[in-house]
């Protein structure tokens, strides 16, 4: 019943947050990736095919200046793909908006971004190319919101595509 009562309490908390964000707000719910006593930061979903605590983890104080921090880890002969995502922003087609992120890589091999992303990922725009090894690093990029058929369902992904390797990121 708690479980219940804390899911609903976030679903509204979520929805207000994303109706009401004023002009040179944050429009990531979240950005700090607190977890309150969570295994996976509030309102963010989990990534596909990552396994927390092998390939994917959350950390409340390994970010830059302690801050928490999520870290994709694949130490592994194989490429992988991991995406952290959050879906159900409305934006305004064609406007434009500030997308910022600190970001560590540790032998990093791949492509790293933070997008901004249109329903069934027709189309991004946001951070991407980052180097093998850096360390924390805010990176800012002013994007443009890409046209979609659906303006109330742009998400933010934190990604990593075809990577072995360490990245992490904080403070989006």
């Amino acid at each position: 019943m708690k479980f219940i009562c804390r899911a609903l309490a976030g679903a509204v908390l979520f929805t207000v947050a994303l109706a009401g964000n004023a002009a040179g707000e944050n429009l990531v719910v979240n950005g700090r990736f607190e977890a309150d006593q969570t295994l996976l930061p509030l309102y963010w979903l989990h990534p596909e095919r990552a396994k927390v605590g092998e390939t994917v983890f959350f950390e409340q104080d390994r970010g830059p200046k302690g801050i928490p921090c999520v870290r994709y880890v694949n130490a592994g002969p194989k490429a992988e793909s991991f995406g952290f995502r959050q879906i159900g922003y409305t934006l305004v087609e064609g406007a434009r908006y500030r997308l910022s992120a600190q970001i560590r890589t540790k032998g990093f091999k791949g492509r790293g971004s933070v997008y901004v992303l249109t329903q069934g990922w027709t189309a991004e725009a946001g951070i991407s190319g980052v180097p093998e090894n850096s360390p924390w690093t805010l990176y800012t990029k002013e994007i443009v919101a890409p046209k979609t058929a659906f303006p109330k369902n742009y998400g933010v992904i934190l990604h990593a595509h075809r990577f072995t390797g360490e990245i992490a990121f904080a403070d989006v």
